[in-house]
């Protein structure tokens, strides 16, 4: 009896153990993930990773070597296949228009991948957008401002809209605000350092879901030119221009335009790290003086309140 249980149990392990050591059959199905594509040149996200997978006729994974697939773009023009690994590989959207990825393995029938590229506007799912320059944008020039991308505050004073709006724009090494003040006062800060906000002066401050926030104060002071307070959590003066900051107000027939490029090099800047996708939570206010010596009013007030609206990096 125990030597027929012992046979038994040896038969059992062997069995198993040739389970475990079968090979797989023929190749079967070669399939593709995604298996349908569409690349928004707009999102400014141009790739995306492809992944094969060829199992044999009883459903098993083959295991592929570098080599094994081929992958063939129709179009090269609309889009561009570069294989990485063994099993991967990378589809870039090169212009607009639709095309056929095929990938082969051997004699077995390929697999088609749908593929089409579009460049249709992505507007953010809330707040406002700041899209991506596509040159760094440079004082006194035109900035490619467009009212879809406004942030903007303004009340009734005498029968006239007094307030402001603020467009903010990006690249990889700065981040762009130009604000528009509509104003009957002439413009004018007779302050310096930590109390230039008690006369014309602009105040953007931004503040991410980890709670960190920061603020920048900018005017042109008689005493300095242009001035930058960075303000939490101690403040840090600069006079404009400076490796961080540069600034350029002008007077207009509106009130005036103020143009401030920040470059994220500057640490208090840096550590928010801006880029495509990037959401924070932006406020703003302008104060207003009217003879340069006192703040008489403020326009909009979101910083004083804490009040944010959210602002997106974008690509355009």
């Amino acid at each position: 009896m125990r030597k027929q249980i012992a046979l038994f149990v040896i038969a059992l392990v062997l069995a198993i153990g040739l389970a475990g050591c079968q090979q797989p059959g023929e190749p079967g199905t070669v399939a593709v993930r995604p298996d349908n594509v569409t690349i928004n040149l707009a999102s400014g996200v141009f790739t995306v990773d492809l992944t094969a997978t060829v199992t044999d006729e009883e459903g098993n994974v083959v295991k592929l070597e570098a080599g094994d697939l081929t992958w063939e773009i129709a179009d090269a023009g609309v889009a561009a296949v570069a294989p990485q690994k063994a099993n991967s590989a990378v589809l870039e959207g090169k212009q607009v228009g639709e095309t056929k990825l095929t990938v082969k393995y051997g004699d077995m029938a390929p697999a088609e991948v749908p593929v089409k590229v579009i460049d249709e506007e992505v507007m953010p799912p809330s707040g406002v957008k700041a899209p991506k320059a596509l040159a760094p944008l440079k004082l006194g020039e035109p900035w490619p401002v467009e009212e879809k991308n406004v942030y903007q505050a303004f009340q009734k004073v005498d029968d006239k809209d007094v307030g402001w709006k603020v467009w903010v724009f990006w690249d990889d090494d700065n981040v762009y605000i130009q604000y528009d003040v509509y104003t009957d006062w002439p413009l004018g800060n007779q302050k310096t350092e930590r109390y230039i906000y008690e006369a014309d002066s602009l105040e953007w401050q931004i503040r991410n879901d980890d709670g960190l926030r920061q603020k920048w104060m900018v005017a042109e002071t008689e005493a300095k030119g242009y001035e930058v307070v960075v303000r939490y959590p101690d403040r840090d003066y600069y006079v404009a221009p400076n490796e961080y900051h540069d600034v350029l107000i002008q007077e207009t027939d509106f009130g005036y335009r103020g143009q401030v490029i920040l470059s994220m090099k500057h640490p208090k800047l840096a550590e928010f790290n801006i880029g495509l996708g990037t959401k924070v939570g932006m406020a703003v206010q302008v104060n207003d003086s009217s003879d340069g010596q006192t703040r008489d009013r403020i326009l909009g007030g979101f910083v004083d309140s804490e009040t944010y609206t959210d602002l997106w990096f974008m690509y355009k």
